[in-house]
């Protein structure tokens, strides 16, 4: 066994000893359970009905499914496939890659690869799983071409996000194959006799498939579809801060995304000068260094003759991601395709590390990893140390008072005004009168609580929430499904009819919502911290609980 296999060997268990170790502290958030309550659903459901409203194929569900029919703790089915297709991705990125040994080990410590699709259950894990194993078989892909395609649709399996990258990866592939058919003087109706071309018919079928199946239902709720988008600031940050952000920068995350929908005019009419401020200098300072890596990256793929691979998956995802939609735990994806892009250059003996280019990228590349790695160490301790979601300390309490059988309502969405401290980092979502400089506001969004019955449900096996799904009953798991003015109408006289509840269950305004017969003196107030990790952010929202004092021990 040579040093080099030790050290890879050795780093492999330590991946996986502080991966396990830290998936012990993550409180599973809405996302995470979510797939879990679609799983819980019928084969019919999973495949035909709930992708519609999900805009992810089908096959993650399928997975934990197999795990949710054996009435499991949620927490370990949905740990044990993705840490699964994650320590076979370290692996293979470990024993398969052509990278130098001390960068294969600093890679798998970088904070997407070790955090973000580790730590959170998601199929993104899946997708590095396939993305890397795609890059294992690039390089014999002219005489292996199936096992190229196939590696490929897995990709196209794993998320839409997957379907934009591997459908550009089959354009370059298929624009290769048509220069070399020039090159080499061969007839053009030859390809219709070449493997290769059935390959891609199987592709195309595949991708026709999954875009049918998962094409938006006419009802559904899309991403910030209430909130008007500055589309003009957002596509300049997917051209340039992007790629900052998949890399050595920190600005787009969960909370700082709401730029993208505030109206600034209405900045200064609530006293924000601050956030103003931070606005124009975080941007700026993005797009800078955004330009810079592109600018490298650029000469450097062209340099290594891999530039049509890299620019257009590339472009197609900026045009989705400016256009139509991303989240911050998709930036990551943009990272695991440089790294495929570079890995399918040193496979083709296409990189030259005397070349003053390679140099620049080379010493660009360890000063990315060093800083991600130290987003991976604040995110270890943000994990042990802090709550990111509420679910089990919630389920803990209703179990620890017996409160299972009680009258539980959970908050509705409610329009209201987010602010956050810059000393603390703390959410605030409340009425600030007059200009306090330490606080900005975020945006004037609605609240998600009604994804808490989806995250605690699943504890419990069952709905406790009176008022979840109330026009969807036979559906467990949020249905991303527009609500007419008939239906809210209904929902908030219905409820103002109904008893008061025994307990309430996130930030609420109830005057708003059960009108002035409800007596918040009759109720115990309890706050449960939660809040996002992000890099080297911890953002807290502080979650409420109320209870009728006549129920607690």
């Amino acid at each position: 066994m040579t040093t080099t296999k030790k050290l890879e060997i050795f780093a492999f268990i330590i991946f996986c000893i502080l991966t396990i170790f830290l998936t012990c502290f993550h409180e599973p958030w809405f996302d995470e359970m979510q797939a879990w309550a679609v799983s819980k659903n019928t084969i019919y459901n999973i495949l035909f009905f709930a992708p519609h409203f999900e805009g992810h194929p089908p096959i993650w569900h399928l997975i934990l499914k197999l795990f949710s029919s054996l009435n499991i703790n949620p927490e370990v089915g949905i740990r044990i496939p993705n840490l699964l297709f994650m320590f076979l991705s370290i692996y293979i990125l470990l024993f398969k890659s052509p990278f130098h040994k001390i960068y294969k080990i600093l890679l798998i410590f970088t904070y997407f690869i070790f955090y973000q699709y580790t730590i959170l259950s998601r199929p993104y894990s899946l997708f590095c799983f396939a993305l890397f194993l795609s890059a294992v078989l690039y390089k014999n892909r002219n005489l292996a071409p199936f096992k190229y395609i196939f590696s490929l649709i897995l990709l196209c399996l794993s998320s839409f996000y997957g379907m934009i990258l591997a459908s550009g990866l089959v354009i370059v592939w298929f624009i290769e194959i048509i220069k070399n058919y020039k090159i080499n003087r061969e007839k053009f109706t030859n390809i219709f006799k070449d493997n290769r071309f059935f390959a891609f018919i199987i592709f195309f079928i595949v991708n026709l498939i999954l875009t049918i199946i998962i094409f938006p239902d006419k009802n559904v709720e899309l991403p910030n579809s209430q909130i008007s988008i500055n589309y003009i600031l957002k596509f300049l940050y997917a051209l340039f801060g992007l790629t900052a952000d998949a890399t050595v920068y920190n600005f787009y995350d969960y909370f700082t995304d709401h730029i993208f929908y505030l109206d600034l005019t209405n900045v200064f009419k609530n006293y924000s000068y601050a956030l103003l401020d931070n606005l124009i200098s975080c941007f700026r300072n993005g797009i800078y260094i955004g330009a810079v890596i592109n600018i490298i990256l650029i000469l450097y793929f062209i340099k290594i003759k891999k530039f049509l691979t890299f620019i257009i998956p590339y472009s197609m995802f900026i045009i989705f991601s400016g256009f139509i939609y991303i989240s911050p735990h998709h930036i990551g994806l943009l990272f695991l395709f440089f790294i495929f892009v570079v890995w399918c250059a040193y496979e083709d003996n296409n990189v030259n590390s005397k070349d003053l280019i390679v140099k620049i990228f080379n010493i660009t590349a360890f000063i990315c990893l060093c800083i991600q790695i130290s987003w991976s160490s604040s995110a270890f301790y943000y994990e042990l140390y802090n709550n990111y979601g509420i679910g089990r300390e919630v389920a803990d309490f209703i179990k620890t008072n017996n409160l299972q059988n009680c009258r539980i309502m959970a908050n509705l969405y409610k329009s209201e005004p987010m602010w956050i401290n810059q000393k603390t980092n703390r959410i605030v979502i409340t009425k600030i009168n007059g200009y306090k400089p330490e606080y900005s506001l975020i945006s004037i969004k609605k609240s998600n609580e009604k994804m808490l019955p989806v995250i605690i449900n699943q504890y419990f096996n069952k709905n406790l929430f009176y008022n979840f799904n109330i026009f969807y009953p036979n559906i467990n798991y949020l249905l991303h499904k527009v609500y007419t003015p008939e239906q809210e109408n209904f929902e908030e006289a219905w409820l103002k009819e109904q008893e008061m509840p025994d307990v309430i269950i996130g930030k609420i305004y109830v005057k708003d919502i059960l009108g002035e017969k409800i007596d918040l003196k009759q109720y115990i107030f309890k706050q449960i911290e939660n809040g996002y990790i992000f890099k080297n952010k911890y953002l807290s929202i502080d979650e409420e609980i109320y209870v009728k004092k006549d129920l607690l021990k």
